[in-house]
């Protein structure tokens, strides 16, 4: 056997382990973004995430949207938001509300602490945005409903009910 010994040695992998973004990824990415900061919003800023295209639908809408905006919920399209926007929305919020999915991604220029609620069909599965939020030191409540109008093709991209008393629930916890 032969030993080698080297002046300087990098090991060059994935940024992701296991579902989880190594930590230093996630602020080499927040550090290095060229958008100025801006100062921390004077108030809770509660943001609800809507969502672009079809899947994952929530069956009750109307009764979900009338509780986030008495909960003092603004909402927002990310998927149609230039990246710079998107980068400052998820900067300023202090509690997020989203349909589990590609919109949650801005959680890694939220601020340390956010907290967030996530609704989806009982069948889908994930631990990306889990993972992302524990890097934010934040809270989590997941929620998930039963299935409404059934996708054949893809099962966890289909409709769902969930009920506005379970998330008025876990915004309560969330604000404890």
């Amino acid at each position: 056997s032969m030993n080698y010994q080297f002046a300087r040695l990098y090991a060059i992998s994935s940024v992701w382990s296991d579902h989880v973004m190594h930590p230093a990824a996630a602020a080499l990415m927040r550090d290095r973004l060229s958008i100025p900061p801006e100062p921390p919003p004077a108030a809770d800023r509660r943001i609800g995430l809507v969502r672009i295209g079809e899947g994952r639908n929530i069956a009750n809408l109307d009764a979900v949207n009338a509780l986030l905006q008495a909960r003092g919920f603004t909402f927002h399209t990310v998927g149609a938001m230039p990246f710079a926007e998107q980068v400052r929305l998820f900067r300023s919020a202090s509690l997020v509300f989203a349909i589990l999915g590609s919109d949650l991604a801005g959680l890694i220029y939220a601020p340390e602490g956010v907290r967030l609620v996530t609704v989806a069909p009982r069948v889908f599965g994930d631990r990306f945005f889990y993972a992302l939020l524990v890097d934010r030191k934040g809270r989590y409540a997941d929620l998930r409903g039963p299935i409404g109008e059934l996708n054949p093709v893809v099962e966890h991209r289909s409709s769902f009910h969930i009920d506005a008393s379970e998330i008025a629930k876990a915004l309560d916890a969330l604000d404890g």
